[in-house]
């Protein structure tokens, strides 16, 4: 039986490459665009990768195929019998955003609309989009929900949500079916721990295995809503194989539970250095009750069970 082809953008990153390893377990024929600024080199894939267009270095067997290039480039060849498109390429995170703004646009709106554009014309069935609960900004009401206002705070937040905007429009115009996933604070396996665009979680794995004390910005109360990668994998997967009415969707990517940053680092480690706080939101909680019901998703990875298992050190 001939593999059902999906596209993920991204996927040598992290969140992304746990798409794909879902997606080959699942056995489809994946295909990785990715232009391999964030894939870390220590980092180890569970996946084998056939290269195609790849510069330098050794491949494994055909497991999936990588064509390492950017979403601003053509890519509806690429894209050419794919039923789903698992949008993740992105430049990352919010505090670099708002110190470089040029680069974010460039390939968060440039790229997210080419990669759209090439959807449309390749007949693609389903775009599935990595939004973020930044759109929200300072939320006005816990949990919050879909629904909820928006309320920007940052270049890279803005962008998501003009990504989910043109997604909306594309179906309006076009007939282009989509769903867009806002993930709340994301940790787990292959997190970044060094960089630019490094989560909290990499933050404090790293100064760990280095014997640092772990810094917390403020007074570390500030609470965040964290769901695992694997359950982020499975929401996208869930997303796609959804029976859904044409149209674009929108639902919450987390756990519905808020932990502070205090809390989470005195479990990781008994030292900890406080510094200055910086702009973001004092809370975040995601309302999942619309993936649970539309798309029988919800998280299963307890944080704290996960950081015991997981800790470096």
């Amino acid at each position: 039986m001939k593999k059902t082809k999906v596209v993920v953008t991204g996927g040598m990153g992290f969140i992304g490459s746990n798409v794909v390893e879902l997606l080959v377990a699942e056995g489809y024929e994946v295909h990785i665009i990715d232009d391999m600024s964030t894939a870390e080199k220590q980092r180890s894939y569970p996946f084998p990768i056939a290269a195609h267009n790849v510069i330098g270095g050794r491949v494994a067997k055909p497991g999936c195929i990588l064509h390492t290039t950017t979403v601003n480039r053509p890519l509806t060849d690429i894209l050419l019998g794919a039923k789903y498109v698992f949008h993740l390429a992105a430049h990352p995170r919010v505090e670099p955003s708002i110190e470089n703004p040029l680069p974010f646009h460039h390939e968060n709106i440039n790229g997210s609309l080419n990669l759209f554009w090439a959807c449309k014309e390749a007949g693609v069935e389903k775009i599935i989009f990595s939004s973020s609960s930044s759109v929200y900004g300072e939320p006005k009401s816990m949990p919050t929900k879909e629904t909820d206002e928006l309320n920007p705070m940052s270049p890279y937040a803005l962008h998501k949500l003009v990504g989910e905007q043109y997604l909306e429009l594309f179906h309006k115009l076009y007939g282009v079916d989509s769903v867009s996933l806002r993930y709340f604070n994301v940790y787990g396996d292959r997190q970044p721990t060094k960089g630019s665009y490094v989560p909290v979680m990499g933050i404090f794995f790293r100064q760990l295995e280095a014997g640092e004390p772990l810094s917390v910005t403020g007074d570390g109360l500030q609470e965040r809503d964290f769901v695992n990668v694997k359950d982020v994998a499975a929401a996208n997967l869930k997303a796609a194989l959804a029976d859904l009415p044409s149209g674009h969707h929108i639902y919450n990517i987390g756990t519905g539970k808020s932990h502070s940053i205090k809390e989470i680092a005195e479990n990781i480690h008994d030292e900890i250095k406080y510094i200055a706080p910086r702009f973001e939101p004092q809370t975040t909680c995601a309302d999942v009750s619309k993936a649970k019901q539309e798309l029988e998703w919800e998280a299963k990875i307890d944080l704290f069970r996960w950081i015991a298992f997981s800790s470096p050190v």
